[in-house]
């Protein structure tokens, strides 16, 4: 077994495990800044990777990563990938939910209509810990992975949006009513694509239902349109009926499906270590 990290401010950890003194699989985490680690691995099934070595290799190298390097390791395979559900099963992951991924074509976005009974703040106009302390708030109730309220500190999580693609401060909006923070929505634009992805949106218990999540999103839309964006994309738990439906209703589609495998220091993963098989 080996290791190596990469860069300060966007560490990763990348070990391999070798068999008869040839590399027989390997794995990379790679951490956001937001506590959050992304896993990628030799695939399943490739010559000369035991499917036992490569449980073995995840699961040990997972543990290590949640021992200081992050505090939720992450796959998101597709749900028709057996193999690799297995694999992550196997390597102690839990099957959180499903993710549906979505895209608006901004050609055909609804137009944004100001009101007066809505009020915004741009980032800069309010600081981390408040936007921090109404996404708290936005998570009473959600039905968006509500497993996982509580497993990261909410500083972690603003830091993990800004990390998100190319944070863009102006893209990142606290809608208020009656001068209260109501719900936010941050877009950070894809430094791949000619698109901007919804890294977040959210609303307060008491505000939901008022239309105030269109609104947001197609303020985010209409802003998207200025920055030269051609789509708008997001990514919802397939569990959550009332969101799916609203983002239909902006003209959301379907474009793909991801299962959300998760391991977090409340898991029950194997603890053994990776050892050299010579």
């Amino acid at each position: 077994m080996g290791g190596a990290w990469g860069r300060e401010d966007r560490p990763c950890l990348l070990w391999w495990a070798r068999r008869a003194m040839r590399t027989a699989a390997v794995a990379m985490i790679a951490a956001d800044r937001g506590g959050t680690g992304f896993l990628l691995h030799t695939p399943v099934g490739e010559v000369g990777s035991p499917r036992e070595i490569l449980v073995r290799l995840i699961a040990a190298m997972s543990r290590a990563a949640l021992g200081g390097l992050v505090r939720i390791v992450q796959a998101l395979p597709s749900p028709a990938d057996a193999a690799e559900i297995e694999i992550l099963h196997a390597a102690g992951f839990a099957r959180l939910t499903d993710l549906v991924y979505m895209r608006l074509d901004l050609a055909l976005a609804r137009p944004f209509v100001d009101s007066p009974a809505v009020q915004w703040r741009a980032y800069g106009q309010f600081t981390d810990d408040e936007l921090g302390a109404l996404i708290a708030r936005t998570y009473r109730g959600s039905l968006d992975c509500p497993e996982l309220c509580g497993v990261r500190p909410i500083g972690d999580v603003v830091a993990g949006h800004k990390s998100s693609g190319a944070f863009r401060p102006e893209a990142w909006w606290i809608a208020q009513r009656d001068g209260e923070p109501a719900g936010c929505v941050l877009v950070n634009d894809s430094p791949a694509t000619a698109e901007a992805d919804v890294v977040y949106v959210g609303v307060a218990p008491e505000h939901r239902g008022t239309g105030l999540c269109g609104q947001m999103l197609r303020r985010a839309a209409d802003q998207a349109v200025r920055r030269g964006a051609a789509a708008l994309t997001l990514a919802v738990d397939v569990r959550n009926d009332p969101a799916r439906k609203v983002y239909q209703h902006e003209g959301f589609c379907p474009t793909q499906c991801r299962a959300a495998f998760v391991m977090h220091n409340g898991s029950n993963a194997p603890k053994e270590p990776v050892v050299d098989e010579m």
